[in-house]
């Protein structure tokens, strides 16, 4: 099985694709893209789609996993844009005939990854060992990593 992972901000995109299974993932590509500056909200969720569609054209995954925003962040406009980006990120998945679509929190995530729903267990409890070099990667880049080997089978 193959996840193309995506963990939005107000500035950028960090994914992963992961592939294997929950007892034995692996980090096939991993990067953060940074968002043009000077667009207009429209240009900038046309050229995010692009984006995601170039990203799921490369690698061909059999879904999509959004790293949701967390609901006690605080309502801005850039919270805003954050969850548009990532409703045109499950838009592109569906487009692009992926099987499942997917956007989690934290405890979604610790659940579904064999712990008790807790967001902090993703710290505290969870062996990253499977996932070479996880510490290498950048907090965000980690979150895409967490949330696609969450929907591994």
């Amino acid at each position: 099985m193959k996840v193309l992972a995506v963990r939005c901000s107000n500035s950028d995109l960090a994914y992963a694709v992961i592939e294997g299974t929950k007892q034995s993932p692996a980090a096939a590509d991993s990067r953060v893209i940074g968002f043009p500056k000077g667009y207009a909200e429209c240009a900038l969720f046309h050229w995010f789609h692009q984006e995601i569609m170039g990203l799921i054209n490369n690698h061909n995954p059999d879904s999509l996993a959004v790293k949701a925003a967390e609901p006690m962040v605080k309502r801005s406009r850039a919270l805003e844009t954050r969850l548009r980006v990532e409703g045109i990120a499950l838009m592109s998945a569906a487009e692009a005939g992926c099987a499942a679509a997917f956007r989690k929190v934290k405890s979604t995530m610790a659940k579904d990854l064999g712990m008790k729903g807790k967001a902090r267990y993703l710290d505290t409890k969870l062996d990253t060992g499977p996932i070479a070099d996880f510490d290498s990667y950048s907090s965000k880049q980690q979150e895409a990593i967490l949330v696609g080997w969450s929907c591994l089978e």
